[in-house]
């Protein structure tokens, strides 16, 4: 998972209800970050555990009541029978009362998907319930979607979070079995290339940090930046590759994939 990661402490507490419309809220985070670790339980609403045959293999990122978001490596296989997605989940084997999985109804790939370079390595999957609570249409404080930034929207140099429950290493064998996080700084476009020359600068943004990355079982999951404006975190990444873990990641840029994602959902983002 994540080389630098982050513990969640358990504590209980009543979920509030918010309106459809929000996006990009972390209730339960208190704000305070010390030495880059969050101790809080739900502290990121729209991270998605990703099943195949009952075994976690990728994170995804809930967008939409309907619709999450992943690499597109995650899913070769389009057989939907095949995956669950679970929301609000912490610990994956002591799961706690709010957490929900949901059978999937369809998987939709990138058409241009391309596994030897990882270009437009993004799909979405529909859920064949809604993640609202269960006869609203509104969000509790542990199940929410991430904000989708606008086309053209720029956060390099801004410190972006990623969260997982990947290896811990490179080339471990063992899942931890609570969620990490890893704080991240987002790279420039020319330092994105200068880490990766196979790295698209339109459709792919780079993270990493001293000894800092996502790692195996990380792939699809969020990476999210803190929009200072508006105060909601914005879904900029989705873990795509990278040379070993440690050394910084390849993301597909989910801005760039803004109008492919609500064309093929067919719905309106939130923002």
């Amino acid at each position: 998972m994540l080389v630098l990661s982050i513990l969640f402490l358990c504590i209980g507490l009543t979920a509030a209800k918010w309106p459809a419309n929000t996006c990009g809220e972390r209730p339960v985070n208190t704000g305070k970050v010390v030495n880059g670790v969050v101790a809080k339980m739900g502290d990121w609403p729209w991270m998605g555990s990703m099943l195949f045959n009952g075994r976690h293999i990728c994170g995804c990122s809930l967008i939409d009541h309907k619709w999450v978001v992943t690499a597109a490596h995650c899913v070769t296989d389009k057989t939907a029978s095949k995956y669950v997605v679970e929301l609000g989940l912490h610990h994956r084997t002591n799961k706690e009362t709010w957490t929900r999985s949901f059978k999937i109804l369809r998987i939709l790939g990138h058409a241009q998907y391309s596994s030897s370079n990882y270009r437009n390595d993004i799909a979405v999957m529909e859920l064949e319930t809604s993640a609202y609570i269960p006869g609203t249409n509104q969000w509790d404080d542990y199940v929410m979607p991430a904000c989708v930034p606008q086309v053209g929207a720029d956060y390099a140099g801004e410190t972006s979070y990623a969260t997982g429950w990947g290896t811990l290493s490179s080339g471990a064998s063992t899942l931890p079995v609570t969620l990490y996080q890893v704080d991240l700084r987002t790279w420039t476009k020319t330092e994105c290339q200068a880490y990766a020359t196979m790295a698209h600068p339109i459709s792919q943004v780079c993270a990493g940090g001293p000894n800092k990355d996502t790692c195996q079982g990380d792939s699809g999951g969020p990476l999210v930046v803190l929009d200072k404006p508006t105060n909601k975190w914005q879904l900029i990444g989705a873990t795509s590759w990278g040379y070993g873990c440690g050394q910084g990641g390849v993301y597909t840029q989910i801005e760039y994939y803004r109008n492919w994602i609500e064309s093929t959902c067919g719905i309106t983002l939130i923002n």
